[in-house]
């Protein structure tokens, strides 16, 4: 398979994946959080392909390298986590005394992302599979550089995000707002892809 043809595959994966929420806005009533919720998640999927990029690229350094990236890159999801609950969870979501919502409310919206979760997780494997070891990028790629990676890629997404998520607040028309933000996310993703893989050819 060509380095082209395999990038074809990947970007189309990519697509896919950021249709699902489209998909839950038109024909599931899906609101703002539970969209933000699943940006989130993909968050957390890039981090995780992360650490076997880092056992790839920095072999035995991955012994020491992987487990500050594990406590660092989760540090930094739990306050995004803890951003998106206080400022986007609907009212009821929270509980007294703590950040997060009690087990009887978070259960079934890690339910309802089921489905964007596993099409996202497909899709960043895709992109492993075919990108990182298919088109061999990781030859490209410095010894304890790798564990920077995801921080370039998600903080743009996070900004966008974020950006839009504020904009669908002072909206009258949800819908319409959140399609925006979708398709917002979907191009700066999109983007952010052909950049990274660009770079590492």
């Amino acid at each position: 398979m060509s380095k082209r043809t395999s990038s074809q595959i990947s970007l189309i994966a990519l697509m896919v994946a950021n249709s699902v929420p489209l998909w839950g806005v038109l024909f599931y009533g899906w609101d703002l959080f539970q969209i933000l919720f699943i940006y989130w998640l993909e968050s957390a999927i890039v981090g995780f392909y992360n650490i076997f990029k880092m056992i790839i690229v920095d072999k035995l350094l991955s012994i020491i390298f992987v487990p500050f990236f594990v406590l660092h890159y989760g540090g930094f999801m739990t306050v995004h986590l803890i951003l998106l609950f206080g400022f986007f969870a609907p009212s009821g979501f929270g509980s007294q005394g703590s950040f997060f919502p009690p087990r009887e409310i978070i259960l079934p919206l890690l339910y309802t992302s089921s489905l964007p979760f596993i099409s996202l997780f497909v899709s960043h494997g895709v992109s492993f599979f075919y990108n990182f070891l298919g088109k061999q990028e990781y030859k490209h790629v410095k010894s304890g550089t790798q564990m920077e990676a995801p921080y370039k890629r998600i903080m743009v997404m996070h900004a966008t995000i974020l950006f839009g998520g504020w904009l669908v607040l002072f909206f009258q028309n949800k819908l319409y707002a959140l399609l925006i933000l979708i398709a917002l996310k979907t191009a700066t993703d999109m983007y952010a892809h052909k950049k990274e893989h660009a770079s590492l050819e």
